[in-house]
């Protein structure tokens, strides 16, 4: 669970400064009822609306809501999913470091879709290696809505890429890692590697099917003295992005070095639409932030604490936007076994 301050401050259009200070709360939890089958479910607590220019904002339009529920099956290297989950497509969205650095790689996040992906791990030239393929719709049960601050059901009539009739999407996500398993490369391997396709069928009002192409590559460099530097990069492109007109082309590139409790780190995202017979437009996203790890030395049930401060520049096309936030989070985690 986590909680944010940040302070937004708009150069050219002061009227629209504002404070926001919102919560997130994520829940997940797995029951296994025998060896190699597991039904998970993961809850999430966050603002579900878009927030307001000129408007300070102290927990505001907070919900809560189920982010994913499936079934899975292990057998040998193979694993299986069905229900409501996120289609493997890249990691920017969720590893890049600093507070805002995973904000402009999300636009391209596959989550909350509902149908089936099957996985194989094996081991090749002393890399780790996965590959998903994933089948899967928007979900538009009553699971999309949620409670407290209700964010809305999504139909048919929304559109947008994926949001069609039945299982009409499809992604692949192919993983590489020496020294760790492909899940955890960034924060524990000594390199690795992805690569991804997708394809979304555009829903109602679309202007066509989505196709994206995704390439990524990270590193850890031992500094000695208990410092490591962590690098990150990954780049995707999208025909007809979101279902939209426009193709888009995002870079996310990051380094952040770690000397035992503190984290020094800083990102760069760029996603760039490219308009048909009008120039791209351009959206710029940097972050820096200092984070220090408390442990459990705060804890009172083995819980880990983190607090970081940073700040983030976002220009798209003449808008400006400076943002100074601050964090403080904890981490628990347990398991009960049933006789």
């Amino acid at each position: 669970m986590e909680t944010v301050g940040n302070w937004n401050r708009f150069p050219h259009h002061a009227d629209d400064d504002y404070f926001v200070a919102a919560p997130t709360v994520e829940f997940t939890a797995s029951y296994r009822p025998v060896e190699g089958v597991a039904f998970f479910g993961h809850l999430i607590t966050e603002e579900v609306k878009d927030e307001e220019l000129g408007v300070n904002q102290y927990f505001h339009h907070v919900g809560t809501y189920v982010s994913e529920l499936n079934a899975q099956f292990h057998i040998g290297g193979i694993g299986l999913r069905v229900g409501k989950f996120h289609p493997a497509f890249g990691k920017a969205w969720d590893i890049t470091p600093g507070i805002h650095g995973t904000d402009l790689a999300g636009n391209y996040e596959l989550k909350e879709r509902v149908g089936a992906s099957v996985a194989y791990g094996f081991e090749t030239g002393g890399f780790h290696n996965e590959i998903e393929v994933a089948a899967f719709g928007v979900d538009r049960s009553s699971l999309s809505e949620s409670l407290f601050t209700n964010r809305g059901r999504h139909t048919l009539e929304d559109g947008g890429a994926g949001n069609s009739n039945g299982i009409s999407s499809v992604a692949l996500d192919f993983a590489g890692c020496l020294g760790a398993g492909a899940a955890g490369c960034y924060d524990e391997g000594t390199f690795g590697y992805r690569l991804g396709a997708r394809y979304q069928k555009g829903g109602e009002h679309s202007f066509g099917n989505e196709t994206g192409l995704l390439g990524g590559l990270n590193g850890n460099v031992a500094l000695g003295n208990e410092m490591t530097l962590k690098l990150f990069t990954e780049a995707a492109w999208f025909n007809n992005f979101g279902g939209g007109a426009d193709d888009a082309l995002f870079l996310t590139v990051s380094a952040a070095l770690q000397r035992e409790a503190m984290t020094y780190s800083i990102s760069y995202t760029q996603q760039r639409e490219q308009i048909t017979d009008e120039p791209d437009l351009v959206e710029h996203l940097f972050d820096a932030t200092v984070a220090y790890k408390f442990g459990q030395d705060l804890g009172l049930s083995n819980e880990s604490w983190q607090i970081a401060a940073g700040y983030a520049f976002d220009r798209h096309g003449d808008d400006r936007k400076h943002t100074f936030g601050i964090r403080l989070s904890a981490e628990f985690e347990g398991s009960h076994e049933f006789h």
